[in-house]
């Protein structure tokens, strides 16, 4: 099997859906398969970068310019969300495409906290390239049910077309006690810590994550650990911030307590399954990943959306009960080992590609 996976930035990105493709290459290549990336070069980036953002545009079309010549040296293309836009003019090869989120669905959930010209163009141009790419792909892959439902209800693909691929978590087989790391991390050896992976902004549901750890605060004396960023206005003396390379992540995660995720939109959500992978209970919202992965009580908690209240009284319970967040850790661990490695992503999608390729 010959696989062309389309994508705009380069793996070495280290972002969400680029480690997402960095692994699905590496696993069919390890099942013996052919599996390319295309992708845009650093010059092109670069002129990307000079712009305030991203034209959506100007990407699929310097992308299509390099797809044309080499779309009959494979048996599959695989575009990732807004890229597909470009397979309606690619037609001889069974397309594929991933939606790693849905603009329709974060519409629906935030459009009224986005600037004015910034809805406008995610509305009429990116939501209208993810509609018609997925409308014109022979198969379209969700990476979990709430974008699977996103994609039926708001661009009208039919049941039949579409499957639901988890991505895979790859952690590290490293492990130190979590003394230790917070000694050589720097971190407060005895306060509860809870972590999150954000940009700090509305749709990550900051405004609730400060009000939140806040009480959290006040009460247990618990610290944030913020992987990202918060803006100024939002910032408190009792969060701690990190920006640690992608390979030495395993360490803030395993010298943490909890991971919260607050987020008002998510498509699936990476961080909160690679914390759950190192044992830490996660308590979200249920949105992209979570309602799937996080089982009732049994390895952390969905709660109600925006219920902030209860919000709180499941990270307490979790921050005053070490023998709990030990046992729902262990279950988080396994979880996620079951039900997110490479090997399953990559049986996934291949059975999507050969379930193509016999009806072409």
């Amino acid at each position: 099997m010959r696989v062309l996976l389309v994508n705009t930035y380069p793996t070495r990105v280290h972002w969400g859906v680029e480690v997402v493709v960095e692994n699905l290459m590496a696993g069919l290549r390890r099942k013996g398969h052919k599996a390319d990336l295309l992708c845009l070069s650093d010059a092109e980036l670069a002129v990307l970068q000079a712009l305030r953002f991203p034209e959506k545009f100007l990407i699929n079309s310097l992308l299509f310019s390099k797809l044309a010549p080499a779309a009959h040296k494979y048996d599959v293309l695989h575009f990732q969300a807004y890229n597909s836009y470009i397979a309606k003019f690619v037609k001889s090869k069974p397309r594929v495409v991933t939606l790693h989120g849905s603009s329709f669905g974060l519409h629906e959930r935030v459009a009224h906290a986005m600037a004015p010209h910034r809805l406008a163009y995610s509305r009429h141009v990116i939501e209208r390239m993810e509609r018609e790419g997925t409308q014109n792909c022979d198969a379209v892959v969700a990476v979990s049910e709430s974008v699977k439902n996103e994609a039926i209800r708001g661009y009208r693909i039919p049941h039949s077309k579409i499957s639901i691929v988890h991505n895979a978590v790859v952690l590290d087989s490293k492990k130190k006690s979590k003394a230790a790391l917070r000694q050589e991390l720097h971190l407060p050896i005895d306060s509860p810590i809870l972590i999150t992976v954000t940009r700090g902004d509305y749709t990550k549901g900051t405004d609730m994550l400060v009000r939140i750890c806040a009480r959290l605060h006040a009460k247990y004396g618990a610290k944030l650990l913020v992987i990202g960023s918060i803006p100024a206005n939002l910032r408190r003396e009792w969060m701690i911030f990190a920006k640690p390379k992608h390979a030495e992540i395993w360490k803030y995660y395993q010298a943490s307590d909890v991971y919260l995720n607050t987020s008002r939109y998510e498509g699936f959500g990476l961080a909160m399954l690679e914390a759950m992978g190192y044992g830490v209970p996660a308590v979200a919202f249920p949105v992209g990943i979570a309602p799937d992965a996080i089982k009732g009580g049994k390895n952390g908690y969905v709660v109600n959306r925006y219920d902030t209240l209860d919000y709180y009284d499941k990270v307490a319970k979790l921050i005053t009960n070490e023998k709990l967040r030990a046992r729902l850790g262990k279950e988080a661990a396994k979880t996620v080992k079951k039900e997110f490695s490479i090997e399953k992503m990559v049986n996934g999608y291949l059975k999507v590609y050969l379930k193509l390729s016999e009806k072409s």
